[in-house]
């Protein structure tokens, strides 16, 4: 999460957030919310031409719907809000993005 690479020692749940979604985000559609390439990329010659840290705390995620537009939209929007970059738009508690994340499936 962008929060812990400024200060890891005063992360708080909302890290946690971020951390399921953007495993969640690639379990869905095989890449990064960022541009990160993906290891068979890096296996063809793809790699990073921006500093990670910097696209962690600058680059916009790459909406889920963008990379899979078969998903639900309830399904991305749940996901989407667990990647923002912005803390304070992030669920506050695994529980309201495990209910949230049961209404995205239904």
């Amino acid at each position: 999460a962008p929060e812990q690479v400024l200060g890891f020692k005063n992360s708080k749940p909302p890290v946690d957030i971020y951390a399921m979604g953007v495993t969640l985000y690639f379990l869905l559609t095989g890449h990064y919310s960022l541009t990160f390439p993906t290891q068979a990329e890096r296996e063809h010659g793809i790699y990073i031409t921006k500093d990670p840290l910097l696209m962690i705390l600058e680059d916009d995620p790459i909406p889920v719907q963008t990379r899979r537009a078969d998903l639900p939209a309830e399904l991305c929007r749940v996901v989407n809000k667990a990647v923002s970059k912005d803390s304070a738009l992030r669920y506050s508690t695994a529980d309201d993005f495990a209910a949230a994340l049961a209404r995205g499936l239904d």
